[in-house]
């Protein structure tokens, strides 16, 4: 693998504390992918437990909704992470992962993470406080939208107007 590999790697949220040693480990063990605009990465429902970092590139983190056909939940680009909760779980993908320019991804499959794994067991470490950072922002995420409805229900869209003026300066 090249020098891109390793410095992106090595800058990224989950692996930026790994030792070197074990960051060779990884470069042994990850694939490269290159996909186009709007090719799905990871789709909602699958079964497979790879998890990938974005090398280049940009994608939506999507759920389908009924009325839009889908909800974004978020943008992710080079060095984030995308999959990470059915490495960890192993069940089915939670929501899908769609480029929105070219991507070029590294993928790492759990059999090789656990591998890597068992000779550097921080790494684990690192994961739940990343994991942990992600669930936080899912959290104030759900919590801004449940006061949203509740200002809604009860007619008031002055919140409206506060965000816009957040934009607008």
């Amino acid at each position: 693998m090249n020098n891109a590999a390793y410095t992106l790697i090595k800058k990224s949220e989950w692996f930026s504390e790994l030792p070197d040693e074990v960051i060779e480990l990884l470069l042994e063990r990850i694939k490269r992918h290159a996909l186009g605009e709007n090719e799905v990465l990871i789709h909602k429902g699958q079964t497979d437990d790879s998890v990938f970092l974005i090398e280049d590139g940009w994608v939506k983190i999507v759920i389908p909704d009924e009325d839009e056909g889908e909800m974004v939940l978020n943008h992710v680009g080079p060095g984030e992470m995308v999959g990470e909760l059915s490495l960890v779980d192993r069940r089915p993908r939670s929501a899908s992962v769609i480029a929105i320019s070219p991507l070029k991804v590294l993928e790492l499959t759990r059999d090789d993470f656990l591998h890597v794994m068992e000779t550097y067991p921080m790494m684990g470490l690192h994961m739940l406080v990343t994991l942990s950072k992600r669930m936080r922002f899912v959290l104030t995420y759900v919590e801004q939208a449940v006061q949203w409805s509740h200002k809604i229900a009860e007619g008031d869209y002055s919140f409206l107007e506060d965000h816009q003026d957040d934009t607008t300066n």
